[in-house]
């Protein structure tokens, strides 16, 4: 019943209910030096509506100091329907000498209310 959601930096999760041979998002993309969008999520049978969307991609880079103290996120998005799958988290790449702040920093996969 419940769709499987996108993978990127690792494997989607696997729909609530769903066979243990669903299709999960597969992993893809760079460790070390992120650059893709993520993946949308899986759709259930029982719906032709959207799934979750994947994030976006956010590339900084600075000589000397990033400094971070509000929020920055490239996150997934929940379904519109709750059988469908959450989108995978984009990429954020941040290049500096020094990184700092008490912001957050999230490229989170969108949850499903299904599982």
């Amino acid at each position: 019943q419940g769709a499987s959601g996108g993978g990127h930096g690792g494997s989607g999760g696997q729909g609530l209910h769903s066979s243990d041979y669903s299709i999960v998002g597969p992993p893809y993309g760079s460790l070390y030096e992120p650059q893709d969008f993520g993946s949308p999520g899986g759709v259930s049978g029982l719906t032709s509506s959207l799934p979750g969307q994947g994030g976006g991609v956010i590339t900084m880079a600075a000589a000397k100091l990033v400094e971070i103290d509000g929020t920055l996120h490239a996150d997934g998005t929940e379904p519109v329907y709750s059988l469908n799958g959450g989108g995978s988290g984009g990429s954020i790449y941040i290049n500096a000498t020094t990184f700092k702040g008490t912001g957050l920093v999230s490229a989170n996969g969108g949850s499903s209310p299904s599982g």
